[in-house]
């Protein structure tokens, strides 16, 4: 709001933004190559917000509610927050913009700035110089809430790391709970290591920590989304294809990240902010002297021809274009691979592997299917025991008729 009010209104600031070209036209497109388009924006980000429902962070939370409906209300507010969130930042942005436009200066033409990434702090800091400790208290806000992220995470990985890979080791050398508490800190430090060595590479990425994020977490939390859709979905999905959905859709996933940060195609950087009067501005704040607004000068407005026009980004031609996908659809595929590839093993390794008999470990829309299937078996063996065929019935038969018996009463 302060800047906005610096700007001279919500008015002026949106208008800036559009002829600043900050708010583009949206784009239909179907090619997965296009940046941001509405479904990209809308299938690929939703895919990647969907991986957020298994993580295990976001698990151990609703584990620790007390009641399903209570998970389901958290799940809907925070889709509501966190769209909040996200509408805000991006209007954060557009704030920034025209503010730079009306006093005439871009920071990063002056040379103030050097990364994309201090945009936002060096903003803020200058919008509340006359206030004392807000710019602090911006800081501080953004750190924590980066912190109270970072923690969760870890934790989880260091859940994962005791629960799922090291508890056959335990369970073989009946190690003490003290010991696994020991190693669950050392994990705690080991991915924390992890972290803040993986904040010093960001700093080398091309584009923006933002950009970075949701690439990264859109190619792992797609596999992670897929798998978990291959089991809630098909009652013959087994620990055979959601282990190679899994393994398939992570290579692949990372491939196509990192081949697209090396050599993807670079977005067509916008125009900057009109004006250069950077410096005036500082002699101006040091000694006092005022200085006029920019849109009330000799000319009148600000020359928004002296900013190069935005040119269309083209598909390149050349290359594995692959790389050319756009980041917000690395879920997106990253889910694909991994339902397709798990669906197909688990079909080849139905015969070795029960399907579920819980239908309550299947989605609500599938369970209706799921007992028209019971009920043609269960009828199948009915059919086929009153026939005579006697011999033919093993215990897994008989087992098959017991269970299928008993959860055809459940149901009525």
């Amino acid at each position: 709001m302060k800047g906005v009010y610096d700007i001279g209104g919500i008015g002026l600031t949106w208008d800036l933004a559009v002829q600043g070209g900050r708010v583009p036209p949206v784009e239909f497109s179907v090619d997965p190559r296009v940046r941001h388009s509405f479904w990209a924006l809308v299938v690929g980000g939703g895919s990647m917000y969907m991986g957020y429902v298994f993580d295990q962070s976001a698990i151990q939370r609703i584990c620790a509610l007390p009641t399903v409906r209570q998970a389901k209300l958290t799940y809907a507010l925070t889709t509501v927050v966190t769209s909040i969130s996200f509408v805000t930042l991006s209007f954060l942005g557009l704030v920034a913009y025209s503010y730079y436009t009306v006093r005439g200066c871009d920071p990063f033409k002056a040379g103030y700035l050097k990364n994309r990434n201090q945009l936002v702090p060096y903003f803020v800091m200058e919008i509340f110089h006359g206030f004392p400790g807000m710019s602090g208290l911006f800081l501080a806000t953004i750190f924590s809430a980066a912190l109270s992220s970072v923690s969760s995470v870890i934790n989880g990985l260091a859940a994962n790391t005791i629960e799922d890979l090291l508890r056959p080791a335990f369970d073989r050398y009946n190690t003490t709970e003290k010991g696994k508490i020991f190693i669950a800190k050392i994990s705690v430090f080991f991915f924390g290591g992890l972290c803040v060595s993986l904040s010093f590479v960001a700093r080398t990425l091309p584009g923006t920590v933002v950009q970075a994020a949701i690439g990264f977490v859109g190619a792992c939390a797609g596999p992670v989304f897929g798998i978990f859709l291959l089991g809630a979905s098909t009652p013959w999905g087994n620990i055979a294809g959601a282990a190679s959905g899994l393994v398939v859709s992570l290579v692949l996933n990372a491939w196509i990240t990192l081949g697209g940060i090396m050599y993807g195609r670079r977005p067509v950087p916008l125009p900057p902010a009109p004006g250069n009067f950077c410096h005036v501005q500082e002699v101006a704040n040091i000694t006092g002297l005022y200085l006029p607004d920019p849109f009330n000068n000799s000319t009148g407005y600000i020359d928004f021809s002296t900013s190069s026009p935005i040119p269309v980004a083209g598909i390149d031609s050349g290359g594995n274009p692959l790389y050319n996908i756009s980041y917000m659809n690395y879920a997106l595929t990253g889910w694909l691979i991994a339902f397709l590839v798990g669906l197909a093993v688990s079909l080849a390794t139905k015969h070795w592997h029960e399907p579920t008999r819980d239908e309550r470990l299947l989605l609500p829309f599938v369970r209706r299917f799921w007992r028209l299937n019971q009920a043609d078996e269960l009828q199948q063996a009915v059919k086929l025991r009153h026939s005579g065929e006697h011999s033919v019935e093993g215990p897994q038969t008989q087992k098959r008729l017991i269970s299928f018996g008993n959860q055809t009463s459940d149901m009525i």
